[in-house]
């Protein structure tokens, strides 16, 4: 008898015959997916995604993966920023990235998904650091959270 999954992607029952390994760390499987379906991981670092949802989860990244390549032009202006920026009502998205050793990569990322939205700024950015510890060897942590929208163009009233 196969060993029985649920797509990761839609819920979907699928056999261990039928069943696609996505390899993909949670927090990018989380980014491109705004799935309500919680599943674990098959061995440490694969998820179960059936045949069908498999090419939207290729496109998907795809986009990703593009939108990490062409991030730069989104503006960040931090929540220390006491004037207005002008944007489009409605476009916001709250977004954070994940920890890194690095605060420019935290940074990056955070544009990565503004841009993987279609967003072209991020207001009330904030940066968010913690220390870690691993035996005697203590660093620190990056963050970064915000509010990705679509600027206000100025011949728009």
């Amino acid at each position: 008898m196969a060993k029985e999954y649920h797509c990761a992607m839609c819920g979907r029952l699928i056999c261990s015959n039928c069943v696609h390994k996505w390899k993909a760390n949670i927090e990018q499987f989380e980014l491109i997916l705004a799935c309500k379906v919680v599943v674990p991981f098959i061995g440490s670092s694969y998820l179960p995604i059936c045949p069908h949802c498999l090419g939207t989860m290729h496109s998907k990244n795809s986009k990703f993966e593009w939108a990490k390549s062409n991030c730069e032009d989104v503006e960040i202006v931090s929540a220390n920023y006491k004037g207005h920026k002008k944007y489009i009502p409605n476009s916001e998205i709250f977004i954070s990235s994940t920890s890194y050793r690095n605060r420019e990569e935290a940074k990056h990322e955070l544009r990565a998904m503004a841009k993987y939205y279609s967003r072209d700024m991020i207001i009330d950015c904030k940066c968010e650091k913690e220390q870690c510890q691993d035996g005697n060897y203590i660093y620190n942590e990056w963050g970064y959270s915000g509010t990705a929208v679509n600027k206000k163009s100025d011949n728009l009233h």
